[in-house]
């Protein structure tokens, strides 16, 4: 039984614990290299794992435990670590120092604090903090004496200790709420990407020029007012991203323009910026504009998970603008409830066709997986492309033809009338009077899907695979 990583939360917690059993022991059959355990939400981890003498890449993030085993200490082999839990404060054993070998080591959540160890890992060279609570980057940072990657994105650091400009780093990216900059951070010449975001930033060092191999800069400070004179020393940076001051979209917009660093609507141009900066960006396109930058991304059935991320921003500024123009007139209210009521008959049209489908299977010990999956279709290019229908507008069942005596196929809420989502899913009491079924709640608010394009939905097609 191989548990998907896109579904493991149907396994019991046994379950679970025996598949990452048998993965181990595998690895060690095979000499495997890497063990990829990213949301199998661990309760227990075997400490057959200490004996596979070639693992380098361990993945046991987002774990639901508040202690990680000192035995994974023992791995020293490791050379790439990465662990997080958004449910558990974390404890991580002094003996995680015993990793002499780590070079990359990632921590998402689950803690406050950089655990002493981290900083005699004389191998380290990259190292991610994820954390919402930790306050501060501890002095004993320098002591990393071949970090080259620092990445801190903690919305509560208030301070960049002064020794940071004696890292040998080549990759900086801190978001917090820090005030400063220190001035060592100068002294980081072989810095090649930046990136800085802080609400509470004021200046930014005068010797930032002095980074004369940047190749990549993010900056996202809003207190911010004036850039250093050093700063016209770092022209040659082509990936540049600022944002400085508190200005209106408009006027954010004319500032880039007249600093030459406003960007056309582009898809492509939008990947690599630092995710804060592009929201500022979208602010300052058209709707026309935006529109356009849909219209130009990349035409793919299986789109990245990064181009999701970015389709979905844009989408999500579209929708904030269309929202203003759009009328609850009777028209526009009958138009909503007959794409809801047409969801529902092509659920119930799905589920009739796969149970005839099922009865033609011969009669056998298997077990089939049963997927009865909707796309709804509208006018404007690539949206559909970027919906998740697989995950999110699917009916999903098993059927045994020899143990089960009856075609059972469950019917949750979002394919029955007992309830509403005109308030929860579209937010207006406009439609207190209709039902509205889940699926335009998955549309409008889990895609940002704007009304006038489920009202323009004039098409929803059915899918049904059965596998086994």
């Amino acid at each position: 039984m191989k548990i998907s990583k896109k579904d493991p939360f149907y396994q019991d917690k046994n379950d679970v614990y025996n598949e990452v059993l048998k993965q181990i022991q595998e690895c060690r059959q095979k000499g495997g290299k890497k063990l990829d355990f990213y949301f199998y939400n661990l309760t227990k981890i075997p400490r057959e794992i200490t004996k596979l003498e070639t693992l380098t890449d361990l993945n046991i993030c987002e774990i639901e435990m508040s202690k990680i085993p000192g035995f994974i200490g023992n791995i020293t082999s490791l050379k790439k670590l990465i662990v997080g839990s958004d449910k558990y404060n974390l404890i991580l054993p002094s003996k995680l120092g015993n990793l002499h070998n780590l070079e990359s080591l990632s921590i998402y959540d689950g803690i406050s604090d950089i655990p002493d160890w981290v900083f005699v890992l004389k191998n380290l060279k990259k190292l991610i903090i994820h954390s919402n609570t930790m306050k501060t980057i501890p002095s004993k940072i320098h002591n990393l004496k071949k970090l080259k990657h620092l990445e801190i994105n903690a919305n509560e650091v208030n301070k960049i200790p002064d020794t940071i400009g004696n890292c040998p780093l080549e990759h900086l990216e801190i978001t917090g709420n820090f005030k400063t900059i220190p001035e060592s951070l100068g002294n980081l010449t072989k810095l090649k990407s930046l990136t800085i975001f802080s609400r509470a930033l004021t200046n930014l060092p005068e010797n930032i020029g002095n980074l004369k191999n940047l190749k990549k800069l993010n900056i996202d400070a809003y207190n911010v007012k004036i850039l250093p004179l050093s700063f016209k020393k770092l022209s040659y940076v082509k990936d540049k991203n600022i944002c400085i001051k508190k200005e209106k979209a408009s006027l954010l917009k004319q500032s880039l323009i007249n600093k030459k660093l406003y960007i056309l609507p582009c898809f492509n141009k939008l990947k690599n910026m630092d995710y804060q900066f592009r929201w500022k960006l979208l602010e300052t396109y058209t709707l026309k504009e935006l529109e356009s930058i849909l219209r130009s991304a990349p035409d793919s059935l299986h789109p990245t998970i990064i181009d999701r991320e970015i389709f979905k921003d844009v989408l999500l500024e579209r929708k904030v603008r269309l929202k203003k123009s759009f009328k609850w007139t009777e028209e526009n209210k009958k138009r909503i409830i007959n794409v809801s009521d047409n969801f529902l008959k092509t659920w119930n049209d799905g589920i009739t066709k796969s149970k005839k489908m099922l009865k033609t299977l011969p009669v056998s010990d298997i077990n089939y997986h049963v997927s009865i999956i909707l796309y709804p279709d509208i006018s404007f290019d690539n949206i559909t492309n970027y919906l998740n229908c697989e995950l999110e507008l699917s009916l999903n069942f098993n059927y045994n033809p020899l143990k089960d005596e009856k075609i059972e196929i469950p019917r949750p809420l979002h394919v029955k009338r007992d309830l509403s989502w005109n308030i929860e899913g579209l937010d207006e009491i406009e439609l207190k009077d209709g039902y509205i079924c889940y699926a335009l709640h998955v549309l409008f608010v889990h895609n940002s899907w704007a009304l006038q394009d489920i009202v323009n939905i004039h098409n929803i097609e059915t899918k049904i695979r059965i596998l086994y």
